[in-house]
């Protein structure tokens, strides 16, 4: 530790005097490690951090597909559901929903919001409890009795004043009355893009009077412990098999998919996030050439320094350390320099991104510079420390060191490997 300090404060030192060289180097560094936090840090959030639903892992959508009609996301009837709940043993929950508007009238301006309409089981499934007030029942599922909603965080503050007494009251939704049961827990989303669905009704569902050739169910399912996807996919298809023997006139082309909810939800987005992920470790890399070319100049301007260091003493490993610390340091600082950089790079990002529709990134606020992208950087600097500091160590350790003390023996061998190394790192 002794030399590690000893080393560092060296290499401190000489950053100090070469200013100009250690200001191109570090911006560089900064700019490559900052790329890649920044990238990272979208991976990370979007790809990689799982839903806020406790196992969320386990929550998948059934789709129903037709190859004929390139039919990839078909929603389902409400029987279908019915039935995949008595047939299925693979989930603990299906759940129904669809989207549907709202308009708020009777207390302040109307307004009008998007809103969801889902079986009476659909939070227990996501594992997710109000707030304030309680969570659908089987009674409200009973026709005539789901004139009942559950409110967002964001609409109870802004449209009632987080008005705690809201629960139990009516409000008017379309002309209709409803009575406020719930208010769903701060941050809650299920799709994390805008807009937001801001008010939760229940299906009613009377089997006697649903219409089997009515898809407009997207169906959210938990898979039981230990039941894969692939388990529970071949379940389905059994079961879609058994309900096309039993009702002929149900469409005998039909497919099912089961996914996994995350893993749907950020598939369009997952080639281009790994692309640009590919893209930016290539601007490092670029800028590791760079450097290596800055720390190769510099030595072929430090050899007569380091031939003094060897005629006193220090072996060659021992200036091979040296040197690795002095490239260490450069790259921490680099790195300190590029998580700024990623910083405001993802404020930019933000900026630019649309804030609803087309293009959206799904839950963007999860997208920060938080310990794990700190940690990355890090990482990545510690790993360009090698890339761009051991060809010059190398480069120079091998050199004939006493040589560069002698009258006029910053010739050729030392200038050609020098260049050979140079040349090699730019090709690369």
């Amino acid at each position: 530790m002794g030399s590690l300090w000893q080393d560092l404060r060296y290499g401190a030192r000489m950053l100090r005097r070469n200013p100009g060289f250690a200001t191109v180097a570090i911006l560089t560094l900064a700019i490559g490690i900052g790329a890649n936090a920044m990238i990272f840090s979208v991976v990370n959030g979007v790809l990689l951090r799982p839903l806020s639903f406790p196992d969320s892992q386990r929550i998948v959508t059934i789709w129903e597909s037709d190859a004929n009609r390139n039919v990839v996301h078909g929603t389902a009837s409400a029987p279908e559901l019915l039935d995949w709940r008595d047939l299925n043993h693979s989930f603990q929950d299906l759940s129904g929903w669809r989207a549907l508007y709202f308009t708020i009238t009777g207390t302040g301006e109307p307004e009008q919001v998007w809103g969801s309409q889902v079986s009476g089981n659909f939070f227990r499934m996501l594992k997710v409890s109000p707030m304030l007030g309680r969570d659908f029942s089987a009674e409200d599922e009973q026709p005539g009795h789901e004139q009942v909603v559950i409110l967002s965080y964001a609409l109870w503050q802004r449209h009632y004043g987080s008005d705690r007494s809201i629960v139990g009251r009516e409000i008017t939704l379309d002309d209709t009355p409803y009575v406020v049961i719930g208010i769903l827990p701060r941050g809650f989303t299920l799709y994390g893009v805008s807009p937001e669905y801001e008010i939760w009704k229940p299906f009613a569902f009377n089997r006697a009077q649903l219409d089997r050739e009515n898809h407009e169910l997207v169906i959210f399912g938990r898979l039981r412990e230990k039941v894969t996807l692939q388990q529970a996919q071949t379940e389905m298809e059994t079961i879609l098999a058994q309900l096309k023997r039993q009702y002929p006139a149900f469409d005998q082309k039909n497919g099912i998919r089961v996914v996994g909810f995350h893993d749907e939800l950020v598939k369009p987005l997952r080639p281009g996030l790994l692309l640009l992920l590919a893209a930016v470790g290539c601007v490092l890399l670029i800028a590791c050439a760079n450097v290596a070319n800055l720390l190769l100049a510099r030595a072929s301007v430090r050899e007569r320094e380091i031939a003094i260091r060897a005629s006193l003493g220090a072996g060659r490993r021992r200036i091979l350390t040296q040197m690795m610390t002095e490239s260490l340091l450069l790259a921490l600082i680099g790195a300190v320099a590029g998580i700024a950089l990623a910083y405001f790079g993802l404020e930019i990002l933000r900026s630019v991104m649309p804030a609803a529709g087309h293009g959206q990134i799904p839950h963007i606020d999860w997208v920060s510079i938080n310990g794990r992208v700190i940690g990355f950087a890090f990482l990545v600097a510690l790993v360009t420390a090698v890339i761009f500091g051991l060809v010059p160590a190398i480069q120079v350790v091998r050199s004939e060191l006493y040589e560069s003390l002698k009258e006029g023996s910053r010739g050729s061998t030392g200038g050609r490997r020098s260049h050979l190394a140079r040349s090699v790192l730019i090709v690369s």
